[in-house]
């Protein structure tokens, strides 16, 4: 990969949430703490908003942190969601309402159904180390039950914290 990897990602799309900025380019904000309070609003532009740190950060085949999933998946749905919506503005503006059928309205379907995934609500029933816990488990597991000698990157992941280390 060249270049910097990306830590924030964005779980609401930027090119959703820009749609709805002031005349600043800013949107009122909120986060919601652990005990399910939410912090006073203020105003930030959409980069501010509804990310996290290596959310989608995942491991490449040498062991090592990557955001293929952030670029390569998040980046291509984002993107296709920012031309359709440009699209539906252009139809808006002929006073007209976008109408979708066919491979146009299964996009879109599949688009807005992995949003709803990428959502931290979707997520949050999944603990992300007990997730990686259950799979590293699992895979040393059968390993021994079979009697392969184990990659040191599989043995690198038995403690929690390097779990959480890498997302």
């Amino acid at each position: 990969m060249t270049g910097k990897r990306s830590r924030r990602h964005h779980y609401v799309p930027k090119a959703l949430s820009s749609r709805f900025t002031n005349e600043d380019g800013k949107l009122w904000y909120s986060e919601k703490n652990a005990d399910g309070v939410f912090s006073q609003p203020d105003p930030r532009t959409p980069q501010g908003c509804f990310w996290a740190r290596n959310y989608n950060t995942i491991l490449n085949d040498d062991w090592e942190p990557t955001d293929e999933l952030e670029r390569g998946l998040w980046g291509r749905i984002d993107n296709f969601l920012g031309d359709a919506l440009k699209e539906c503005d252009e139809i808006f503006e002929t006073g007209r309402p976008p109408r979708f059928s066919g491979d146009s309205l299964i996009a879109l379907r599949h688009t807005f159904a992995a949003l709803i995934k990428r959502a931290p609500e979707a997520r949050s029933k999944y603990d992300p180390t007990t997730v990686g816990e259950e799979i590293r488990d699992a895979v040393i597991g059968d390993a021994k039950e079979k009697g392969v000698e184990l990659d040191e990157g599989i043995i690198d992941l038995t403690t929690p914290t390097k779990l959480k280390q890498i997302g």
